[in-house]
């Protein structure tokens, strides 16, 4: 089985670069928690990775079966792969608003 994968086409990324974020945007960035996201840059995808994950998955425990036995993902990865926090206030927005304006506001 062939897997395709999905993501974004980097325009972001190349937007940072040729304009780079303004400090104070960074600061609340920093301050919201979501630095290491940021950080991260553009992740590489390893197609064969991601192919060798999906046959190894198993639906009905939620795991990765391999030899050494079950693994799976959990919140704490996340955490500590990209430095987010996970106590705290969830961040929420308002199912009712439906113009990007209205977000932009908001932002």
């Amino acid at each position: 089985m062939i897997l395709n994968t999905r993501r974004e086409d980097g325009n972001f990324w190349k937007l940072v670069e040729k304009y780079p974020i303004h400090p104070r945007v960074l600061e609340v960035i920093r301050l919201c928690g979501l630095y290491g996201v940021y950080k991260s840059n553009r992740p590489a995808i390893d197609h064969s990775l991601i192919t060798a994950l999906v046959e190894r998955w198993r639906p009905v425990t939620h795991t990765f079966h391999s030899r050494t036995g079950e693994a799976t993902i959990t919140l704490q990865d996340v955490e500590v792969l990209y430095g987010l926090p996970v106590n705290g206030d969830p961040v929420l927005g308002n199912e009712t608003i439906k113009i990007i304006g209205d977000w932009q506001n908001i932002c």
